[in-house]
């Protein structure tokens, strides 16, 4: 945009007398918004006292110099242990990239909670990968069952900083697992001599 992504360029280009060519300077303005590669178009239009010629336009690339912001939300955030031959209850992480999406981008995440990865839950690996041309990126927290006594727990998945990137201001987001286990109880007499 015209004095906004560069120093403003007026509507009129004046030749000096005696040049036959008249140079038009694009300053770029530096921003913090990722834009991936913007186009100033630069287009002669008619007037008094010339024509337009063939070439009428030029173009100009601005290259931006934004790394994408990556930011994560729970998509599921309620999960479950549950029996096996049974319907799973898993959660669900999405993670979401800004700016353009030609290339993909590997990204660092951190697992922690109450819950321990690998445990409690299928192994969650530290690094996620975009896929080129996707702006999204999905991680399943699938729920191991087991016979503990462990009430709700905890998984949060942490965007960490890496190359290529920056971390959003959601970095991290919270899936809760239900245990499906019942508490036990049990009794102890507390005067075990009676007469």
């Amino acid at each position: 945009t015209n004095g906004t992504d560069y120093t403003i360029i007026p509507t009129t280009v004046t030749f000096a007398a005696g040049s036959s060519t008249a140079v038009v300077n694009l300053s770029v303005t530096d921003d913090t918004l990722v834009e991936g590669t913007e186009t100033a178009i630069l287009t002669v239009t008619s007037g008094t006292g010339y024509t337009v010629g063939t070439v009428a336009s030029a173009i100009v690339n601005i290259a931006d110099n934004d790394p994408p912001q990556v930011s994560v939300v729970a998509t599921d955030a309620n999960a479950a242990e549950t029996l096996l031959g049974t319907i799973p209850n898993p959660g669900q992480y999405t993670l979401t990239r800004t700016g353009p999406t030609t290339s993909s981008l590997t990204v660092n995440v951190a697992l922690s909670g109450t819950a321990t990865n690998g445990t409690d839950y299928t192994i969650i690996p530290t690094t996620v990968t975009f896929a080129a041309g996707s702006s999204t990126a999905v991680v399943n927290l699938s729920v191991t069952d087991d016979t503990l006594v462990e009430g709700t727990e905890t998984a949060i998945l942490t965007v960490t900083s890496g190359t290529g990137y920056t971390v959003g201001t959601s970095a991290s987001a919270i899936v809760n697992i239900a245990d499906n286990d019942p508490s036990q109880v049990s009794v102890v007499a507390k005067d075990a001599n009676a007469a």
